[in-house]
């Protein structure tokens, strides 16, 4: 009688926490998988999870499937998800629910408060939507009280802070590639990154400030870029080579230095920094100057009362397992 008692006030705080036991192996010998949604789930990080990607198709197939739920991008906690069980015999037949781990994509799997894209340089900005499908080229900027997060290609999760601009200039291919990078660029903001790491330790990861290059390698970091495009790289855990990046006056990102507009420049040309590199690990900071200049790597403390932080700490749960560890 006593332990029923405290299983029922176990379960009820469950229940309003808005916790459900997590979908662990399913007999492949079922054909539908019922996912009961917990805080912090888009239906898009749900199915990367279960099959490995989000697109167009799979978006349509999860609607069909759940018609009681009328926008997709609007779930709510404790709604109950209907999804194809991927290892049920009769799925493995069918092209589209056939695990994508290295799809080449940009997902946004969470959005709130103001955030925009821009797809194209003579398109104008619309509204980022949780759901949808970024391509390379695309810049999103998040506003005074926006973030959002995307995953890309399975592989990486990255989170924008308030006040940030991103562009995705390449990702990596869908066949994983050894010589195949995804590549970022961070003009103003802090971007707050997870790496999967790869057993051959070659980078496939780039994010790229106007001073310095961030090759990344399985790692959790933090980089942000000021308004004078000075810049610091904060590593939770792993490494991270820092790079001082050269400049050139046609550099496909823009981020190039300023020629005053009466002076002519004989072809392109390098406006050079000094060339460095700092590895960068567990616990450390860099910051480089405007200059292009770094300061000596050192040590920082987490913050527990930061919000960005403690905002970071829940969508880790919600992310959790999506960023594995040691794929060949």
């Amino acid at each position: 009688m006593v332990w029923r008692k405290i299983f029922g006030t176990a379960a009820a705080l469950f229940f309003l926490w808005g916790w459900a036991p997590a979908q662990g192996a399913v007999d492949s010998s079922s054909e539908y998988l019922s996912h009961i949604v917990k805080r912090g789930e888009s239906v898009s990080l749900i199915c990367i999870r279960t099959y490995g990607f989000w697109d167009a198709a799979l978006a349509s197939a999860v609607q069909k499937l759940n018609p009681r739920l009328q926008d997709l991008n609007k779930i709510e906690v404790r709604d109950t998800l209907k999804l194809k069980n991927p290892d049920f015999k009769s799925a493995k037949a069918e092209p589209l629910y056939v695990g994508r781990l290295h799809a080449a994509q940009a997902v946004v799997t969470w959005c709130e408060g103001d955030a925009f894209v821009k797809a194209g340089a003579t398109l104008a900005p619309q509204k980022l939507l949780c759901n949808a499908v970024v391509l390379p080229g695309a810049t999103i900027t998040t506003g005074a009280r926006g973030r959002a997060e995307l995953v890309i290609a399975g592989e990486s999760i990255f989170r924008l802070k308030e006040n940030t601009q991103l562009t995705i200039e390449a990702i990596a291919d869908s066949a994983g590639a050894r010589h195949s990078k995804t590549r970022l660029s961070a003009r103003l903001g802090t971007i707050w990154s997870k790496v999967r790491k790869y057993s051959d330790r070659v980078n496939r990861f780039e994010l790229a400030t106007p001073v310095a290059v961030a090759a990344v390698h399985g790692t959790e970091y933090q980089t942000s870029v000021t308004a004078d495009s000075a810049a610091e790289v904060k590593v939770y855990s792993g490494e991270v080579a820092v790079n001082g990046r050269r400049r050139s006056q046609d550099h496909p990102g823009g981020l190039t230095d300023e020629v005053p507009g009466s002076e002519e420049v004989a072809g392109p040309q390098e406006l050079s920094m000094e060339a460095w590199t700092e590895i960068v690990r567990d616990m450390q900071r860099v910051r480089i100057g405007k200059d292009g200049k770094p300061q000596p790597v050192e040590s920082f403390t987490k913050n527990s009362n930061d919000a960005w932080e403690q905002w970071n700490q829940s969508r880790n749960e919600s992310d959790r397992g999506l960023v594995g560890e040691d794929r060949p």
